[in-house]
């Protein structure tokens, strides 16, 4: 029973990483590009990556770049590597 409840969590965890916290990333990025150029850049910038047109591409690029992360540290200095790059 416990086994299921881990699996559970785990799945709904991973989803709301993919489908949630990387479009933040992605809006968070783009608000510190944006206030270098324009001082008063809006907090709303952050949901950028939330638009239709351009959710899931970003959610599609996110998730490949951490399943190449995840391949990479299988080797131990890739890891390493691409983890400062």
């Amino acid at each position: 029973m416990a086994s299921i409840i881990l699996i559970i969590a785990s799945i709904g965890g991973m989803i709301i990483r993919v489908f949630i916290s990387y479009p933040i990333k992605v809006g968070e990025k783009r608000i510190y590009l944006e206030s270098i150029n324009y001082p008063k850049t809006r907090i709303k910038r952050l949901t950028y990556a939330f638009k239709r047109e351009r959710y899931l591409p970003i959610i599609k690029t996110m998730f490949l770049n951490e399943i190449y992360k995840m391949l990479w540290n299988l080797t131990i200095v890739g890891g390493i590597i691409k983890n400062y790059s």
